[in-house]
């Protein structure tokens, strides 16, 4: 089952904002992206998320989901809410989650644009109701980078380590852990 989010409740935060700051570019583009999005995925009162999902998982290896397609990844995150709670290794969610945690093993930009979501849910909503998924959201996050440490120190031990080849992984680790 893929979990349903009100695209407007999720957004309303941003747009208020961005109409009192008076920044009617910005407010015009988000307006015309939510248009665009619910146009594409034909919205009723509630998003499912299973086209964003196929689209993202379906994208070319070359296309970085963080880096091309953030306006979609952003509000999807909010879906790993029940990421431990599927038990399906081959769920939608875990695909997804197996491919943005590969891209950030290369990508500085993926990376960024992964926290800074992360980081607009902490400010823009109570912690009462973000809080749960910050919490999950922090644990694949550690997670993730302590397998991607362990995996490099083991390359080191073993003498598979190229320096020409992996620097971009220990760059893009580095930068996450610090």
């Amino acid at each position: 089952m893929v979990p349903s989010i009100s695209l407007f409740a999720l957004n309303s935060s941003l747009l208020n904002r961005l109409k009192s700051e008076n920044h009617q570019t910005k407010f015009s583009y988000y307006i015309a992206r939510i248009s665009a999005l619910a146009d594409c995925f034909c919205f009723t009162s509630s998003f499912r998320f299973t086209d964003a999902f196929t689209l993202l998982i379906s994208l070319p290896k070359d296309t970085h989901i963080w880096c091309g397609h953030g306006d979609i990844m952003g509000p999807l995150i909010e879906t790993f809410y029940n990421y431990f709670k599927d038990d399906r290794v081959d769920s939608p969610l875990k695909v997804l989650w197996k491919r943005i945690s590969e891209e950030m093993r290369l990508c500085a930009q993926c990376i960024c644009q992964h926290h800074q979501t992360q980081e607009m849910y902490e400010k823009e909503y109570e912690c009462s109701s973000v809080g749960p998924l910050l919490v999950v959201l922090r644990k694949l996050d550690e997670e993730r980078v302590t397998r991607h440490l362990q995996e490099i120190n083991l390359k080191i031990e073993k003498g598979t380590y190229d320096p020409d080849h992996h620097h971009a992984e220990v760059v893009s680790v580095m930068y996450e852990v610090l």
